[in-house]
């Protein structure tokens, strides 16, 4: 199906999509647990890497990380960390893959007992790319609950985006 120049793809087991904002094409997003949460993030027609320019389903939020209260050595303060399940990762703009944030942990108080508290984005990629060198895009982890139950809701909102712009 194709409307407003956004083709759209048709998939039972996707978590949600993003939508390239260089040639407008659907692209399956699926959760994984481990170290690359969306594995790569590069758009199967024009080879783009999603960036904060393209949009995306509730699944995967851009965001600003400097929003999550940042302390020092390039750590983000967070509340209710699951270690494992860090709900916030980054996009390597070399190459796409994405990387899990990692939980820092630190001592309580009381008992002498650790958690976390903190978490750290990754700083250098598999391909090479090292943060500072290009501007990264950092997200944060979403349900697929919309995706899954309203599509064609999610679709449309995809549409309206794009006519915005």
């Amino acid at each position: 199906m194709q409307f407003g120049q956004i083709t759209k793809i048709n998939s039972d087991d996707t978590d949600g999509a993003w939508y390239c904002h260089r040639c407008t094409r659907e692209n399956a997003v699926i959760h994984y647990l481990g170290a690359h949460p969306f594995v790569q993030m590069r758009c199967g027609q024009c080879n783009h890497v999603a960036c904060t320019d393209c949009y995306m389903t509730s699944i995967l939020t851009p965001i600003n990380p400097d929003i999550l209260g940042p302390a020092p050595g390039n750590k983000y303060r967070i509340a209710d960390i699951v270690p494992g399940h860090e709900s916030y990762g980054s996009i390597c703009p070399n190459c796409g893959i994405t990387h899990r944030a990692q939980a820092v942990w630190t001592r309580a108080h009381f008992w002498n007992s650790k958690k976390p508290t903190h978490i750290q984005f990754q700083e250098d990629c598999e391909c090479g790319m090292s943060e500072d060198e290009r501007q990264w895009t950092y997200f944060h982890i979403g349900s697929n609950k919309k995706w899954r139950l309203q599509r064609e809701q999610c679709y449309m909102e995809a549409v309206e985006h794009r006519i915005k712009k």
